[in-house]
């Protein structure tokens, strides 16, 4: 990490600091991860870490089955719970799945709809459920930290008043939030552009300001955003139900960006070698 501080210290301490500060969260505690999809779907992980089996192990409620399916897929290790939180009897089962084990941080985005009109507070309008069981679950579980994430538009959602009513939400709860940030998926090594905005609230009086840009398409000292050619790049053409079946490739890495994906470097190793100008594109794409 040092190698590439001293390198672009100006744009990238501030972001090797945010990030190294969540880093030193995520490693000594355990993760729950909330989602809600249309306003109606919803997603909850649970990533449990017993400090006296120094491992993880997760738990994930979803709402649709083949969601699910796919999220097997994926997390072969994980326990799965297929069902709808907004049923009580599901979050229930949800919530005692932790067994009252110390849970670090909630990782959450539930649709706000419901805040863009005056009295949202309103029990009985579906577009507040989601987010008041997201509330409910962080105060029943009381993690030591919280991340919510929205769209953009909650910013300037009744002229801010929304995001203040949100922020305020948790303070009743006795969490301390940092101010809003919005990040760009594309300046942190993401292959698409995504604009969310991130709450992050703490028991205690630890506060995050937004990352500095690792990647940019207007700043002549960071390296481009990477494209999903660049991100695809190498990889064999599959015709529909092909894919599920794992093969060995004989794909020899051509650049740092496909060393990093075929786990060859980490993602440090690439990004200092691109802020070095030793990879100014990171895969030509014929």
């Amino acid at each position: 990490v040092n190698n590439y501080l001293d390198q672009k210290e100006k744009h990238s301490r501030h972001t090797l600091q945010f990030f190294k500060t969540l880093n030193s969260i995520i490693n000594s505690i355990d993760l729950l991860e909330m989602r809600g999809r249309d306003s109606l779907g919803l997603c909850l992980q649970f990533v449990l870490k017993p400090t006296e089996r120094n491992l993880e192990w997760y738990k994930t409620n979803e709402i649709e089955k083949h969601f699910l399916e796919t999220y097997k897929k994926n997390h072969p290790n994980t326990d799965c719970i297929l069902g709808d939180v907004n049923i009580p009897k599901t979050k229930e089962e949800i919530i005692s799945k932790i067994n009252n084990q110390k849970v670090g941080v909630i990782v959450g985005g539930p649709p706000c709809q419901g805040f863009s009109y005056a009295g949202w507070r309103n029990a009985h309008d579906d577009r507040n459920q989601l987010f008041k069981n997201f509330v409910e679950i962080v105060s029943q579980v009381k993690p030591e930290f919280f991340v919510m994430e929205n769209v953009p538009g909650i910013l300037t959602m009744r002229k801010g008043e929304a995001i203040n009513e949100i922020i305020q939400e948790f303070s009743e709860i006795g969490y301390n939030v940092s101010k809003p940030f919005l990040l760009k998926a594309e300046e942190f090594g993401a292959p698409q552009k995504r604009r969310r905005v991130f709450l992050v609230g703490s028991l205690k009086s630890v506060f995050l300001d937004s990352p500095t840009a690792l990647f940019s398409d207007t700043c002549l000292d960071l390296p481009k955003p990477i494209t999903v050619g660049e991100a695809i790049f190498g990889l064999p053409k599959l015709i529909s139900g092909e894919g599920e079946t794992e093969i060995e490739s004989s794909y020899n890495s051509t650049s740092y960006y496909e060393k990093f994906l075929m786990g060859e470097i980490n993602f440090q190793d690439f990004y200092s070698a691109c802020i070095k100008g030793l990879e100014f594109s990171h895969v030509k794409v014929c």
